[in-house]
């Protein structure tokens, strides 16, 4: 079981980098099964070994790809020194996970294909409820650590950080960090310190 298991999990590493070129490039669902597979270096049928349909796919790339984020603030956490200035919590949390502009433009188009999908929407919509509480925890945690609290509902706190980062307008070489700047500035608005 722990073989097909990790096995899978490398079909969907290869799939997902392959998808992030190539959605990027030509949009969800312009990108057809056939197409992806080749740019993994997969067969059809090992696409289909391992996933439903293209959505089953999409699903999983998302899980992955939250799983990772996780992840990546978890270390990030753990290797902050322990008495941290509370301003340079958010920036050392965001730094452990860049997001580039082709990701920005499978996001985008992950959401457009829920927008134009019903059953999409809603199997979308049950992942990110789960996927929320994770990152809402995380957050309340991260923020007592910094010996912070918002002065909004930590719902809006977290939407509004989100918007920040995942739609970023960092593509100009000139402005490298503005979005993590941008990030801390409203944060530090959106907090009082609480220590």
């Amino acid at each position: 079981m722990g073989e097909v298991t990790t096995r899978r999990s490398e079909t969907l590493a290869k799939l997902s980098a392959a998808a992030v070129r190539e959605f990027a490039r030509n949009g969800i669902d312009a990108t057809s099964i056939e197409k992806l597979c080749d740019a993994a270096g997969f067969t059809r049928g090992a696409f289909y070994s391992n996933f439903s349909s293209k959505d089953d796919f999409l699903l999983a790339m998302m899980r992955q790809i939250s799983d990772q984020r996780i992840a990546n603030f978890e270390g990030a956490m753990a290797s902050l020194p322990e008495h941290i200035d509370p301003t340079e919590i958010i920036p050392g949390l965001l730094r452990s996970h860049t997001i580039t502009h082709e990701e920005s433009m499978v996001q985008q188009e992950l959401q457009l294909r829920a927008e134009r999908d019903p059953e999409f929407f809603a199997a979308v919509g049950e992942y990110q409820k789960e996927a929320w509480e994770v990152y809402k925890n995380f957050a309340l945690t991260a923020l007592e650590r910094a010996k912070v609290v918002p002065l909004v509902d930590i719902d809006d706190f977290l939407h509004i950080l989100q918007s920040l980062y995942e739609y970023p307008d960092d593509r100009e070489p000139a402005s490298p960090g503005r979005t993590i700047r941008a990030v801390q500035s409203v944060a530090a608005a959106l907090t009082r310190y609480d220590g």
